[in-house]
């Protein structure tokens, strides 16, 4: 699996194991059973699949490679039920009026721009702006969700889903 680029939770983060078991409890014991209660029996759960003849258990290494290792911003997003908006299939236009939604809610807000990392003041005009973002959601979206860096993946959640035109985030 490590030539897929996966990267296994590293064993001694319980909250990203706590984080990960939380994010899709019901299937997870829908598939291994409801023994694995919490991020430290699913860790364990890995760790026995993991050092098991994977040849024989070609069902559970699926399973370890959607619930055992660092997956992207994007798909936690996506796992929780977030219309992330890049990955999007919807019609251009339509979902160019989610990404002016979402981005009007932000500039509304007076968001920090620097949480996604654009700099300066807000613009007045906001087309280029809003290729920036799409821009920065891209690769931000496609970068490891870890429970320590909350702040970017609250970040990407509030500029980069559909979701995040609801949402009231004042400096």
């Amino acid at each position: 699996m490590n030539g897929e680029g996966f990267k296994f939770i590293n064993f001694d983060d319980a909250a990203q194991w706590t984080a990960e078991f939380e994010s899709d409890s019901a299937k997870i014991q829908a598939t291994w059973g409801t023994e694995i209660k919490d991020g430290e029996t699913l860790k364990t759960k890995c760790g026995k699949v993991m050092s098991s003849d994977s040849e024989k258990n070609k069902e559970d290494i699926e399973n370890v490679k959607k619930w055992c290792g660092i997956r992207s911003i994007s798909s936690q997003l996506e796992r929780k039920g977030k219309k992330f908006l890049v990955n999007s299939k919807e019609d251009a236009g339509t979902l160019t009026g989610k990404w002016t939604a979402t981005y009007n809610k932000r500039k509304e807000n007076q968001t920090s721009r620097a949480t996604l990392g654009l700099s300066g003041t807000w613009p007045s005009t906001d087309q280029n702006e809003i290729e920036r973002v799409k821009a920065l959601c891209r690769e931000k979206g496609n970068s490891d969700f870890l429970v320590k860096d909350n702040v970017i993946y609250t970040a990407i959640e509030n500029w980069c889903t559909e979701e995040g035109a609801k949402v009231d985030v004042r400096p």
